[in-house]
């Protein structure tokens, strides 16, 4: 989540995107080479605010004879066996995703296949239920380090702690993925991005690497693109009381990422009412955080590249060899890698510039 390449060194790493290669490890072991499993067809979907997903489709492993499965690949993918996927090329691969089987079920038609989803720690969180639990932490990054202490199998963390000097328990009414994501950031609690990306999940600064994973240039690894640049000209307003029952008050500005004339003057105003803005450090966070859900609309897009494994959710990209309007840096808000036996390739969401 910190490493930037240029495309030579990826092009030298694997062997110039020729040989596309895959694993599935549970426990350690590439059960594909151990079991001789081949792959239909794997979908891997990345993001920032949804449950990953990956879905693998195994051919060959139908007797037409017995009609069924054979037993091995069911056993290699009870429910709930935790399992890790690498792509890449050739010998070399890196580890793209951690997860569990949520599911594993058969497609019957031209072909038959065996088809196993495997979901990651978001998805277990989602499903933990509603909950009534006083945190009795300092610090909200300590809550959020309380709830993943269930977690552990599926995921290691990278927190970056918060100095908010609780005095009263944190409550937590919600699911476990609803507490952090809602609870803690989209209320502004923490100015923080909870996302996963392979086996660790992340408690960080929201856009903390500023410098891009990569330089895509069009006409070379990046096959397709599509961009488009928001109005947008609007100021955020927080309005809390403190211990005196004076008012506090935050703004921030979010403005289009393109020069842009000015149709309502002033700006309209988005008002936002919080009870925990009880001290400005409270209000400026919440600003800016509803500032960065507003702000992460103004350029939206989608491109296609060679298969990637380096792209994902949370780091920037920079484009090159387009066009002054659209060569620029972009935030990468949802990846999917679409994997054969003899095709990979890399699909990438934008949000923000």
């Amino acid at each position: 989540m910190s490493a930037a390449f240029t495309y030579q060194q990826l092009a030298d790493r694997y062997a110039n995107f020729i040989v596309p290669a895959a694993k599935i490890k549970v426990n350690g072991m590439d059960v594909l080479r151990t079991h001789r499993l081949v792959i239909h067809e794997m979908e891997i979907s990345l993001a920032l605010h949804m449950a990953g997903s990956v879905v693998v489709k195994f051919a060959h492993v139908y007797d037409e004879k017995s009609h069924s499965f054979g037993s091995g690949i069911r056993q290699v993918f009870p429910l709930g066996t935790i399992a890790e996927v690498e792509l890449g090329y050739v010998s070399n691969t890196q580890q793209v995703f951690k997860g569990y089987v949520e599911m594993a079920g058969v497609e019957m038609g031209e072909s038959e296949l065996f088809v196993v989803t495997l979901m990651d720690v978001r998805r277990l969180m989602m499903a933990s239920g509603k909950k009534s639990i006083l945190h009795k932490v300092s610090n909200y990054s300590d809550a959020f380090t309380a709830v993943m202490e269930s977690y552990r199998p599926l995921c290691r963390l990278s927190v970056d702690a918060t100095s908010d000097g609780l005095e009263e328990p944190v409550p937590q009414a919600e699911n476990d993925y609803e507490f952090v994501e809602y609870g803690l950031i989209q209320n502004g609690r923490a100015d923080r991005e909870f996302l996963v990306c392979g086996d660790t999940a992340y408690f960080r600064k929201p856009q903390k690497v500023k410098a891009p994973v990569m330089t895509l240039r069009y006409g070379r690894e990046l096959l397709s693109l599509s961009v488009s640049h928001c109005y947008q000209d609007l100021k955020i307003r927080v309005l809390g009381v403190d211990d005196a029952e004076q008012e506090i008050r935050a703004e921030e500005k979010v403005t289009a990422n393109m020069p842009l004339k000015k149709l309502i003057i002033p700006p309209p105003v988005h008002l936002v009412t919080d009870p925990y803005a009880d001290t400005q450090s409270r209000a400026d966070t919440r600003a800016q955080a509803e500032a960065g859900k507003v702000s992460i609309y103004g350029s939206i897009g989608h491109g296609t590249t060679l298969g990637l494994p380096e792209i994902v959710p949370g780091r920037f990209v920079q484009i090159e060899n387009v066009d002054a309007f659209v060569n620029k840096k972009f935030y990468v808000t949802e990846v999917t890698h679409t994997y054969t036996d003899d095709t990979f390739v890399t699909q990438f969401e934008i949000g923000g510039c």
